[in-house]
């Protein structure tokens, strides 16, 4: 019998060794191929989808600009064109500001120095709010059990009462940090420097308590904005009735009025501390 020597015992790991190194290799040769297959089949759809935008003629889509006029037409624009780049919401709000002309860039500049830019829906919707308000109505509201002739109107962007009214019904006045108001058909502006923090009004058998700004405004004695309007919820406007429904507290609420045609009065709000606004009443 022939002895087995140290040589036979090297000669046989060498060969185990070599036949595990090439099933190695090959295990990792069928890997790579299963790779190189997937990798193959995406990059070819990738130049399938570059070949067919080739084959396609240029198509410029210019940006929908905005300057105040026709607010629903303008948002469903400028959804679509944030829609079919793929602009992230955040995308949205920055870029936004190149679309604004003047004189709607001014309410605007407002809205982002106060930090009032907090997401894209309520941007769109604040812009609905400030520059969509086709109609305003004109009802008869009491005060301390008295008579007021009260001014509804979205294109409002705060809450007003006339200094006559406070003093009148000795309400209590808070001071504020002014703002100057310039009104369009006006040489020189106005300071806004008080506010009524909570004034109760009664209308319709609906009663509420909101915050109002003391200003010299022109026709009403108090103006309920676009402040108020947002805090009601989803409205329902009958202009043949002359009507605005709401519900508040589980019951519709019924406002009966007069329907006017909005009378644009612009109004340049300066806030003295930073920034300045569009104050749009009708």
């Amino acid at each position: 019998m022939a002895r087995k020597t140290q040589a036979d015992d090297s000669n046989t790991n060498f060969q185990e060794d070599l036949v595990l190194s090439i099933k190695c290799i090959s295990s990792e040769l069928r890997y790579n191929r299963h790779e190189f297959v997937a990798f193959s089949h995406r990059a070819d759809r990738l130049f399938s989808i570059l070949e067919a935008k080739a084959r396609q003629p240029d198509l410029r889509i210019d940006p929908p600009k905005f300057n105040g006029d026709n607010p629903s037409g303008w948002i469903y624009k400028v959804k679509s064109y944030f829609d079919y780049f793929q602009f992230s919401e955040e995308e949205r709000l920055r870029l936004v500001a190149l679309l604004f002309e003047h004189p709607a860039s001014n309410w605007l500049r407002y809205q982002h120095d106060n930090d009032l830019l907090t997401s894209w829906p309520n941007f769109l919707e604040d812009v609905k709010w400030r520059f969509d308000p086709p109609r305003v109505l004109k009802v008869t509201g009491t005060i301390s059990e008295e008579h007021v002739q009260i001014l509804i109107s979205g294109g409002s962007t705060h809450n007003f009462i006339h200094p006559d009214i406070v003093k009148k019904f000795e309400l209590q006045v808070t001071t504020i940090d002014p703002f100057c108001v310039h009104v369009a058909n006006q040489s020189f502006p106005l300071v806004c420097g008080q506010k009524c923090k909570n004034t109760k009004l009664s209308f319709g058998g609906h009663e509420t308590v909101v915050g109002l700004f003391v200003f010299h405004i022109d026709g009403p004695d108090v103006v309920l904005g676009a402040p108020w309007l947002k805090s009601l919820g989803e409205i329902n406007r009958n202009y043949d009735d002359h009507t605005m429904e709401f519900r508040h507290n589980d019951k519709v609420v019924t406002l009966r009025g007069v329907w006017e045609d909005g009378r644009q009065v612009i109004f340049s709000a300066v806030n003295i501390a930073k920034g300045y606004e569009m104050l749009k009443i009708l």
